[in-house]
């Protein structure tokens, strides 16, 4: 199977651009696509996404496709910053937009999101800790284990947590958001 790497940034880079990365990834016979703003691009968490293959995961755990993730990685949020891209809430509130690194693996998905003032040392981090999401998953036996969360906790680790456990985490950072609105 080919490595694979699919970038759902609409509008980020212009064709010139998007021709320039798939030439210059195909030379490490890497496949990159691009989608478009108009094709489906439906998601819970990141309107800005990159999205891997098992493949490339694999040539991340044995380091040979770190310097290109992290090259990727350091393009969007250059061009996030650049144009300023921000996210609106509900309430139309405006939010930092976020990347969001989708990594599909023979046994689950792992979602990191990568926020657009991460330090170098941080986008290291983040790709250490999907790599050893994906040996969590791959060393799973448990049925009902099929996704991992890579976010960062409220002491500024990145720390790997199931759905439960994300779900749980976003359930009390809420909270600790209305109790400072209350105490207002």
């Amino acid at each position: 199977m080919t490595k694979g790497i699919l970038i759902k940034a609409p509008d980020l880079f212009t064709v010139d651009e998007q021709l320039e990365i798939q030439e210059r990834l195909k030379s490490n016979d890497i496949e990159v696509a691009f989608l478009r703003d108009d094709q489906i691009q439906a998601s819970f968490y990141s309107f800005i996404e990159i999205l891997v293959n098992n493949d490339f995961l694999n040539e991340l755990e044995i380091a040979l496709c770190v310097d290109i993730l992290k090259d990727i990685i350091i393009k969007i949020i250059s061009k996030i910053k650049k144009k300023n891209v921000v996210i609106l809430d509900a309430k139309q509130n405006e939010k930092p937009a976020k990347l969001t690194i989708k990594s599909n693996t023979d046994k689950g998905t792992i979602y990191l999101e990568v926020p657009c003032d991460i330090p170098d040392y941080g986008l290291q981090e983040s790709i250490v800790r999907n790599i050893e999401a994906k040996c969590i998953l791959d060393n799973n036996s448990n049925e009902g284990l099929n996704d991992l969360y890579i976010v960062e906790d409220k002491s500024g680790n990145l720390s790997i947590m199931t759905l439960t456990e994300y779900i749980n985490y976003k359930k009390s950072i809420r909270q600790d958001i209305l109790l400072l609105f209350n105490h207002d």
